[in-house]
């Protein structure tokens, strides 16, 4: 399924939420402001899940992988990878320093 703005989305539990009408994730706002919105602080619901592409709400699962890039990046020497919109957002997200590298991930990664 797919909602009006073209995000697949499938159910990951036995009873999710009742969805009426047409589904819309972003409220009016496009996928880039919506995602922008959710990445510019690490306590807004669902950013946990946006890590890895996913955001998970009434037991629904919209795919968000599409809209955003994934990132490698280290933190305290550990390397780590990551979705999200920009790197601005990933920094803000995982509190990291401007020491901390983030980069592109190659393909396949």
């Amino acid at each position: 399924m797919k909602t009006t703005e073209n995000i697949n989305f499938w159910a990951f539990v036995q009873h999710p939420a009742d969805l009426k009408g047409e589904i819309s994730l972003c409220n009016g706002k496009s996928v880039k402001e919506w995602l922008n919105s959710k990445f510019s602080s690490r306590t807004n619901f669902g950013v946990d899940n946006l890590r890895h592409g996913f955001y998970k709400e009434g037991g629904w699962c919209f795919d968000l992988r599409p809209f955003m890039k994934k990132y490698i990046y280290t933190s305290y020497g550990s390397i780590y990878t990551c979705y999200a919109p920009n790197v601005r957002g990933l920094r803000q997200i995982n509190c990291l320093k401007r020491c901390e590298r983030v980069a592109l991930a190659p393909k396949g990664f």
